[in-house]
């Protein structure tokens, strides 16, 4: 059953009643509507929602601030690697809920959406902006598993985000650099990483247990991370992923007889 008002010339509200929740009775109401015939058709298509099982709750009431702090808390946080984890609250603390926080999670549509994403087009770069809305998916997808909401509203024009270049050195460029970083502190980790490709993270966690120098290869199963949270160097053997976890060769008449005079001159 559904009430309507009229508040003012363009703005109809409707009160609708789905039911009992908890031997509370639901109701939702909704305002904002241009035209009662907007108001009716908003309550028809709540009503087929409802047949498809999503009921609208208090839970759904809640501001969004408050929903995705607590989505990442207890679920999203422990999917995710240490140092991924600052980026995440980095992102959700400093653009999603300035922008987004003091709504409802039912009130934000698409056309909200829309208007946060063009308002992070002239602030950065359009890759940066998919990674923020690839936690406001992950969020609004496990809503949308709650019954919480229908849709995703997540679903809008964007900009096509192009493949960054990859730039590298030639040889020449290469040889030159390690020349002039020769003897100091640098030099060891670069020459090494110039011709593994390790990640960095990878690089500080390598240990003379992973060269194995007989067989030629190094086993990649450790980093070296910075967790912003707790403000400390943390060494780990979870990688960025189950790929990472492998072995690379050692080219012998270069980086292999480096490692093995570098062994004798540290024993």
């Amino acid at each position: 059953m559904a009430s309507y008002k009229q508040l003012s010339k363009y703005n109809w509200k409707v009160t609708v009643s789905l039911g009992f929740e908890g031997g509370k009775r639901t109701r939702v109401a909704k305002q904002g509507f241009r035209t009662k015939a907007d108001a009716e058709k908003y309550v028809t298509e709540l009503k087929q929602q409802q047949n498809k099982g999503y009921v609208p709750t208090s839970e759904n009431n809640v501001p969004f601030k408050d929903f995705i702090l607590k989505w990442y808390e207890d679920y999203k946080k422990h999917t995710l690697g240490i140092s991924t984890r600052a980026s995440y609250t980095g992102r959700i603390n400093n653009y999603i809920i300035p922008a987004l926080g003091d709504y409802k999670i039912r009130d934000i549509t698409p056309s909200v959406m829309q208007e946060f994403y063009n308002s992070l087009i002239d602030k950065m770069k359009p890759a940066s902006i998919e990674k923020i809305f690839q936690i406001l998916i992950s969020c609004f997808k496990y809503a949308r598993k709650q019954k919480l909401i229908y849709e995703l509203p997540t679903d809008i024009d964007k900009v096509k985000v192009e493949a960054p270049k990859v730039e590298f050195w030639e040889d020449k460029e290469l040889n030159i650099f390690l020349d002039r970083i020769k003897g100091t502190y640098l030099y060891n980790a670069i020459f090494i990483d110039s011709l593994t490709g390790l990640r960095v993270a990878e690089l500080c966690g390598l240990r003379w247990c992973n060269i194995d120098l007989e067989k030629g290869y190094i086993s990649v199963n450790s980093q070296v991370i910075y967790d912003r949270e707790e403000k400390k160097l943390l060494f780990t053997e979870i990688l960025k992923t189950d790929s990472s976890n492998r072995k690379v060769s050692i080219p012998p008449k270069t980086l292999g007889v480096y490692l093995k005079n570098l062994k004798e001159e540290i024993k």
